[in-house]
């Protein structure tokens, strides 16, 4: 036989059972709180302190710090702190940081990006940013990539300031280039003179006219090559 149904026992059940709902909900708020809170204190702390697996990364994921600096002199990036970064990170980056963090059971510490200079500050915070975190020995894991790619150009734009010999040689080519567009041997006959004598002088006078603009302009717009500047605040 059925029994009958005490329904103020009932609501107090159901309202027991709601505030556990409503205990647990609140518990796990509380927890990605704290979760969010010790991540984004990590993303702007200025400690270089390595982190400590418990589990390895995978190797695909791990990268040599001279490996970041070639890529970096490659395309004109930096690799900085993210203490550095004037925006916030995306929630998807620190996202990604939790999910790392579960995934090799450790506490990530040591966050760089490696992105152009944009990126840091605010001319274009999406630009093709990768975040790292350091694992001590020069070696950093691979955690998370937000934004847009890179244009393919940028690899040329950014061989002249990779360092003074991409500098260098791009002014004497400039020079070189420019030299060959002067008509010599007509201006030659009109000075009367031979342009076996006036080609050279020529030359040396765009090279020497190039060589000067160049320099001047690098100072002046104080200009820095990359590999001087490449792990440096550029502020």
């Amino acid at each position: 036989m059925i029994g009958s149904v005490d329904l103020h026992k009932e609501l107090l059940d159901q309202r027991a059972e709601s505030n556990r709902f409503i205990d647990d909900v609140n518990a796990l708020l509380k927890s990605e709180e704290r979760t969010y809170a010790s991540i984004m204190e990590r993303l702007r702390s200025s400690s270089k302190t390595p982190s400590v697996f418990n589990t390895e990364p995978p190797l695909s994921e791990v990268f040599d710090i001279q490996d970041i600096r070639k890529v970096a002199l490659k395309f004109r990036l930096r690799f900085l702190p993210t203490r550095l970064l004037k925006a916030d990170l995306p929630m998807a980056a620190v996202q990604a940081i939790k999910e790392k963090e579960l995934e090799l059971d450790c506490e990530l510490h040591g966050f760089n990006l490696l992105a152009p200079e944009e990126a840091f500050d605010l001319k274009d915070e999406n630009a093709d940013p990768l975040l790292f975190a350091n694992m001590g020995d020069g070696h950093y894991v691979f955690v998370h990539k937000w934004g847009s790619d890179l244009s393919w150009h940028r690899f040329i734009m950014s061989f002249p300031l990779r360092n003074p010999i991409s500098f260098g040689l791009m002014l004497l080519l400039l020079g070189i280039g420019l030299s060959l567009t002067i008509p010599t041997a007509e201006l030659a006959d009109r000075l009367g003179m031979s342009a076996s004598i006036l080609s050279p002088l020529m030359m040396i006078w765009v090279l020497v006219s190039v060589l000067s603009a160049g320099v001047f302009l690098f100072f002046s717009n104080r200009w820095q090559f990359t590999s001087e500047c490449w792990d440096k605040d550029f502020s």
